[in-house]
């Protein structure tokens, strides 16, 4: 490693023979007037916090790497490596004890490289996660997003994760300020024509088959729910269901159409499980329930998952006027803005709209 003198001498040279460039220079000086050595991770920190445009981000990071090599190659830097820092390792590596058969495997993993990441920021930046604050919390964030490209959703499960990890060590947390919005996408659902066609192959399947849809499509009951349903949750004569514990915990009441009904009714008919305590479509894995509904999409030629029949329901309730609070309510949604994301009119809702206002008018 080199003085900060000998660097930023040389580098000033070099820059000016390869760019010509004075402003390049005196960013230069900046640099080495925060930072002594000229390495990757002193790099990233400096431009992070410059006050300049991303292209001259890019050119700077650039020149930097560019004079680095240059001097890797010469042999007057020693390439740097990465050494893994055993305390750090420690941690990340009780974390995963701590997580494990408590949260998916995919969510240990997650959070023990977040946690990682996080640590070695820190250390780069001559800080403990006892000192860390919400400025750091930031910083690290905005490098993350600017070094990878992260979208928000991936930023989110940082935040998410780190939240947990403090909480987990008893560390302050400067994450929990810090929200993230979320992308949310538009729910997928079918159209009157695809539901029919979806029916049509259920049927042609079995009553079960047609039942499952019947009730999934009419009550916008979730795939879980489904799956725990008894005949004792059942009342044919007063269509409804008794979803005991749903995806918020509590009880409710859900309404099924005569359709799905009389489906029911010969089913129930039909399958030698057929009392109060018999699962209503005979398994209780809920996975294998979707497998079921999507076999039954090939079979129609439409793609299908239960979730897509469900948002199908609360997308024809808003089109055909139901208030929103009673389609928060036959949903069992526990927050109106759950319900609200059925409101964003489609393109042909629009179109349609136009259509019949202007051929009025031209009439």
């Amino acid at each position: 490693m080199y003085a900060s003198q000998y660097n930023e001498d040389e580098f000033r040279r070099w820059i000016m023979e390869k760019y010509s460039s004075t402003y390049y220079a005196n960013v230069v000086s900046r640099f080495f007037s925060r930072y002594s050595v000229l390495t990757k991770e002193n790099v990233d920190l400096f431009l992070l916090r410059a006050d300049v445009g991303e292209r001259t981000k890019k050119n700077l990071r650039c020149a930097f790497n560019a004079y680095r090599k240059f001097l890797i190659e010469k042999g007057l830097l020693q390439p740097e490596i990465k050494q893994r820092d055993r305390e750090i390792e420690s941690m990340v590596e009780e974390i995963g004890r701590r997580m494990l058969g408590l949260y998916a495997l995919h969510t240990v993993k997650q959070t023990k490289e977040h946690a990682r990441r996080w640590l070695y920021f820190l250390k780069s930046i001559g800080k403990s996660p006892q000192e860390a604050d919400r400025r750091d919390a930031e910083l690290f964030l905005s490098k993350i997003k600017e070094e990878r490209g992260a979208k928000r959703s991936t930023i989110a499960s940082y935040v998410g994760n780190l939240r947990r990890f403090c909480a987990m060590f008893n560390l302050p947390n400067p994450f929990l300020g810090i929200k993230v919005k979320r992308e949310r996408p538009l729910p997928r659902f079918l159209e009157k024509e695809d539901i029919e066609k979806v029916k049509k192959a259920a049927r042609e399947m079995g009553e079960r088959e047609y039942a499952l849809i019947c009730v999934l499509y009419s009550s916008g009951i979730r795939i879980g729910e489904a799956a725990n349903l008894t005949w004792g949750d059942v009342d044919l004569r007063g269509r409804k269901l008794l979803i005991n514990v749903g995806k918020t915990g509590e009880g409710r009441i859900a309404f099924i159409n005569e359709e799905a009904a009389l489906a029911l009714g010969r089913w129930k008919l039909k399958t030698r499980w057929g009392n109060k305590g018999d699962r209503v479509f005979l398994v209780k894995n809920p996975y294998r329930l979707t497998y079921l509904v999507r076999k039954i999409g090939e079979k129609a030629g439409v793609k299908v998952t239960p979730h897509m029949l469900r948002h199908s329901l609360g997308t024809y309730l808003v089109r055909e006027g139901v208030e929103l609070r009673a389609v928060q309510e036959i949903l069992g949604h526990k927050y109106i803005g759950n319900t609200q994301i059925y409101t964003r009119i489609t393109q042909e809702d629009v179109e349609r709209m136009y259509r019949k206002v202007m051929d009025q008018a031209k009439s």
